[in-house]
């Protein structure tokens, strides 16, 4: 999932305050699309996880799979990720700022 991509989160810092203000504002415009996007998968899934027809047996484990990954999919994309970027950035980006 590119939808919060470190550069994205890079040409904010370098317009905001500090790292936190750039991932809070990130974080704001680009949490509509990865959200909208999964839940609509997941409610076409979601149909196929309860199928009893013929070859729902073998459809349904392959659900419940991919099911499973996009919400760890989401949950890195808008949580994991952003946390990562401003423990490993803090630093970087604190300095080049005070030194502008």
């Amino acid at each position: 999932m590119g939808w919060f991509s470190s550069a994205f989160l890079t040409s904010y810092a370098k317009v905001a305050r500090g790292v936190n203000d750039a991932v809070f504002k990130a974080c704001r415009l680009r949490v509509r699309p990865p959200v909208m996007t999964t839940l609509t998968t997941l409610m076409g899934l979601l149909l196929m996880l309860y199928a009893t027809g013929s070859g729902s047996e073998i459809q349904q484990p392959l659900v419940a799979v991919i099911f499973g990954g996009l919400i760890t999919s989401l949950a890195l994309t808008l949580i994991i990720l952003p946390v990562l970027y401003v423990l490993f950035n803090d630093e970087k980006i604190g300095r080049s700022t005070l030194m502008v």
